[in-house]
């Protein structure tokens, strides 16, 4: 790490830069590392990963990183522009439309004004190009405040840290004897693409930083900036200030694995999400939806969020799924204010506020809605067997702690080796049985034996009990169904789409005319998110308030987010019983 002691950025310890530069075409803070300070303190002060801020600045991780004081880093900054500039009509400032092809160093001599002033009054300002500026602000105290002297100083100095902190240009200051002739033949490059980087300037001035491009690197265009956002101050989309006519969503799944396959699930995610965005604008609502493929790599979503500039017109985070993918996702939208949607993953790590919503349902709640089967008067009974799940019995056991319960346990040739006689163990009414087990060939015989039980008694189907399985049982390939609604069969799930319903029915139809097959839960878990947050994001609000609000009813389970433990979460899990030779949610 080089250190640059000259650097004049002044800066409190333990507070952000005010230095915003773009850099290879992104946004960063430009960091002087101060004294006693340490990358754990710079990535607190950003709310930057530690690995994300050795990568970007090509730190040795061999061993121990130090820094040292003067040392300069570069932040991602993804606050928008309009956001860091001053309010529209601050009269410390006066406005300066800069002609074509003038550059940086230009108004800077010609106002007397130095480079450190310039670049912490017009944040994200490339230093080598400013043809995509509109308006360039000056500060007025500062005028004529500096000599060319000092202005050939300050671009050395600037020069140096770029050089330092950009991957794809090498930066130089102009000397006195320079031409463009001479700078092309010392550098070797091509003077079109150079003046085009460089923001075709009209004359060459000694002191201006130009940049010429590494090695065989093609660079990326710059970023454009709109009149709006440079003249105009405004708070950008916030949870409870969303007012546009038009909804950008922002998709992140993996769709293809790392080598290349694709992953038929989330392929069908985002078919069920293309239904969604279909239905709102049948209803007037304009929704865009940009998908982004993030190959289940944590790296490559960082490069998406890093160089891709369409990211910037995202008003809705859908994913990427998989919270070891989200970190780059989550450190944007949290400076920037934008809702991010966990349509899947059921862990969350981190505090987010009101604006991350995750979708799976708390698993404090699994149980809860149990109470509505356990009376006072019910006889229940725990089934164990020799391929118990552990994790299963566990949960039950604490849901029926204080009360009195039957337990039996069968072995691998379905004998009682504890417990006594399951027809002893069954009343003749008010039966809660749990099978605590998820092998198809246990639970199929386990119940196979429950029916005889009831048959025994003169009993023709419908018996007197309830079974608790769990979702996976639905899975079951050879298990005679008609056993389920004959027994009761009783699980909680956070992912049903109850397909007696004729709103399930019509997606289902629909599903199977645009793409040939029937939707999956992930079809249907993805028309609700895209379906649930637009109109969400549309009704204006707060945004959590504005959802649980909302009374048109979605594929699956009904959704109402709660606080918990920092963010947003869905508090509701749904029974679904099979009674009466229907399938009943509650």
């Amino acid at each position: 790490m080089t250190i640059l002691s000259s650097v004049a950025f002044v800066m409190a310890q333990g507070e952000r830069s005010k230095v915003v530069m773009s850099i290879d075409s992104r946004n960063y803070y430009v960091h002087t590392v101060g004294a006693d300070e340490n990358l754990s303190d710079i990535s607190d002060i950003y709310s930057v990963s530690e690995a994300r801020l050795v990568t970007l600045n090509k730190l040795n991780t061999d061993s121990l990183v130090i820094l040292y004081e003067g040392d300069i880093l570069r932040v991602p900054c993804y606050k928008r522009v309009r956001d860091l500039l001053p309010t529209r009509g601050d009269e410390r400032f006066e406005r300066y439309r800069p002609s074509e092809g003038e550059s940086l160093y230009e108004v800077a001599v010609n106002y007397g004004i130095s480079l450190d002033t310039l670049i912490e009054d017009n944040p994200a300002l490339d230093i080598t190009n400013i043809g995509n500026r509109r308006t360039i602000l000056i500060r007025k105290s500062a005028i004529d405040g500096t000599t060319m002297e000092e202005l050939m100083l300050e671009g050395r100095r600037y020069a140096t840290i770029l050089q330092q902190l950009s991957l794809k240009y090498n930066y130089f200051v102009v000397e006195p004897s320079d031409s463009l002739y001479s700078i092309a033949m010392r550098r070797m490059i091509d003077l079109e693409t150079f003046k085009r980087d460089n923001g075709e300037f009209d004359e060459l001035y000694a002191g201006m930083v130009l940049k010429s491009r590494r090695g065989d690197g093609c660079g990326e265009e710059n970023v454009r900036f709109t009149e709006e956002d440079e003249l105009y101050y405004q708070d950008s989309v916030r949870y409870r200030t969303f007012h546009k006519n038009s909804l950008t969503i922002t998709m992140m799944l993996p769709m293809t694995d790392s080598l290349g396959r694709i992953r038929g699930n989330f392929v069908e995610f985002y078919q069920g999400a293309l239904l969604a965005v279909e239905d709102m604008k049948a209803q007037g609502r304009s929704v865009n939806l940009q998908v982004y493929d993030t190959h289940n790599s944590a790296s490559y979503v960082d490069s998406i969020m890093m160089y891709d500039p369409m990211i910037d017109k995202t008003d809705l985070f859908i994913g990427p799924v998989y919270e070891r993918n989200s970190a780059a996702v989550m450190e944007y939208a949290k400076e920037n204010s934008i809702p991010v949607v966990s349509p899947l993953e059921t862990t969350t790590e981190g505090s987010y506020g009101r604006g991350f919503f995750r979708m799976a349902p708390l698993n404090e709640n699994h149980y809860d809605k149990l109470d509505s089967l356990i009376r006072e008067d019910s006889n229940v009974v725990l089934i164990y067997t020799a391929k118990t799940d552990a994790k299963l019995a566990a949960e039950i056991e604490a849901q029926v702690a204080g009360r009195d319960y039957k337990k039996l346990v069968y072995n691998d040739q379905y004998e009682v080796t504890e417990g006594g006689e399951l027809k002893n163990a069954l009343a003749k009414s008010g039966n809660v049985v749990f099978i605590l087990s998820n092998d198809e060939m246990e639970v199929d015989r386990v119940m196979t034996l429950m029916c005889g039980v009831f048959a025994s008694r003169g009993l023709r189907g419908n018996y007197p009990v309830s079974v608790v399985g769990t979702p996976s049982w639905v899975r079951f390939r050879y298990i005679d169904r008609a056993m389920y609604f004959d027994l009761h069969l009783a699980y909680m799930a956070n992912y049903h789409a109850d397909r007696s319903t004729n709103r399930v029915a019509m997606f289902d139809g629909r599903y199977l005319q645009a793409f040939g097959r029937m939707p999956s839960t992930f079809a249907c878990r993805a028309y609700d998110a895209v379906k649930l947050f637009s109109l969400g994001m549309f009704a204006g609000g707060d945004l959590a308030e504005s959802v649980n609000a909302i009374s048109t009813p979605m594929l699956k389970v009904p959704y109402n987010f709660i606080p918990h433990e920092g963010n947003m979460v869905n508090g509701v899990w749904s029974l679904v019983r099979y009674d009466d030779q229907k399938i009943v949610v509650e």
